[in-house]
């Protein structure tokens, strides 16, 4: 009776086991399936002719695009989610035809029409988005990752955010920006602080990892005055270590302090910590990508984002000193609030060509 009792628990174990196995199978090839699509070229979109164009990626995948120009030198590309293609997008793409912009609409490999054997969820997806760029005549300023969740303070987690870090510089190489922008944390200023030592251990990891890559983690102003990341900067001691310096973040931040701390938002006593316009000046030899953006905080301590040449940021002093360092990177507008975010962004547009 055992012995019998003994080959149905292996018996019901290898059912288990091939059901598992199965499953795995199924899921992966459900996954990485080709989303292969047929549907016709319309002759015009929004009265404006469609263009079938195929561009070529760097390992041989022919990808299949339509292509609606418009009036200027802007254009966009509109990207289809795993289980889409370009059909997917198409209305999207009246918005920005209306507002003048050029409207790429691309199958990614194995997808829609293109070619490709599977899909890889943005693995391989990266070369197709590299090949549309370069199609365009574009250049991608910078990638973004870590919006503020992530803390390279924090031992939580620590070595697999240092893991994504390094996926991200990859990104940035891969794409030929080079620069992957973004938030890690609030550095303390205290150097005894156990965080401080975890953001000097990572950003050092991450620097000499960026440095080989050729590429840069361009730590976003904000959380922190100015001397603290030169200061970090400085002791990493990696060229992959830089600055995206967003002057707005340095008027909204310290105004968030002071309401968490109770007390009244003295202006003169924050601009002076946080230098949001100074401090490019001192810093500006490790400033390698910025944001334009504005804000200003009201008497009552709130604080506001507000469109570019209204709030507190003084920008021909600001632009004046990137200019004297030589920067020659990108103003990457930023406009997160507000009634009509793409109006503001083209007069933003219009603003700084006045500088």
């Amino acid at each position: 009776m055992r012995k019998w009792l003994k080959r149905l628990g292996y018996a019901g174990i290898t059912v288990f086991l091939l059901l598992w196995a199965a499953t795995t199978v199924f899921g992966v090839y459900f996954t990485i399936r080709p989303r292969v699509a047929q549907f016709e070229d319309p002759a015009t979109f929004e009265e404006r002719p469609v263009e079938a164009v195929t561009i070529p990626t760097e390992d041989g995948i022919n990808l299949s695009a339509w292509y609606i120009k418009a009036d200027d030198d802007r254009a966009v590309i509109l990207l289809a989610g795993i289980d889409g293609n370009r059909t997917s997008v198409q209305n999207r793409g009246e918005f920005f035809l209306d507002r003048g912009f050029s409207v790429l609409l691309p199958d990614l490999r194995a997808s829609g029409r293109s070619e490709g054997r599977a899909v890889t969820i943005g693995w391989q997806e990266r070369k197709d988005l590299v090949a549309h760029v370069k199609g365009l005549g574009l250049e991608i300023s910078a990638i973004s990752c870590w919006g503020g969740n992530v803390d390279l303070g924090e031992e939580e987690g620590w070595n697999e955010n240092v893991e994504w870090g390094k996926r991200n510089l990859e990104l940035a190489a891969d794409l030929g920006c080079n620069i992957w922008q973004g938030h890690c944390g609030i550095m303390p200023e205290d150097r005894n602080d156990p965080a401080w030592q975890r953001f000097l251990d990572g950003m050092g990891i991450l620097g000499e990892h960026g440095e080989k890559l050729g590429s840069c983690l361009a730590i976003e102003t904000g959380p922190e005055p100015p001397y603290v990341l030169l200061k970090l900067i400085h002791e990493v001691g990696f060229d992959g270590i830089r600055i995206n310096w967003d002057p707005a973040n340095l008027i909204l931040w310290p105004a968030r302090y002071a309401q968490q701390l109770g007390e009244e938002y003295n202006r003169e006593k924050w601009i002076e910590r946080y230098q949001p316009n100074e401090g490019a000046r001192a810093l500006a030899e490790y400033i390698v990508h910025t944001h334009a953006k504005d804000a200003l905080v009201h008497p009552d301590g709130k604080r506001q984002e507000v469109p570019l040449g209204t709030g507190w940021v003084d920008w021909p002093r600001y632009v004046g000193y990137l200019r004297e360092a030589g920067f020659d990177g990108y103003f990457a507008i930023e406009r997160e609030t507000g009634e009509d975010p793409v109006g503001d962004i083209q007069a933003a547009v219009d603003f700084l060509r006045t500088l």
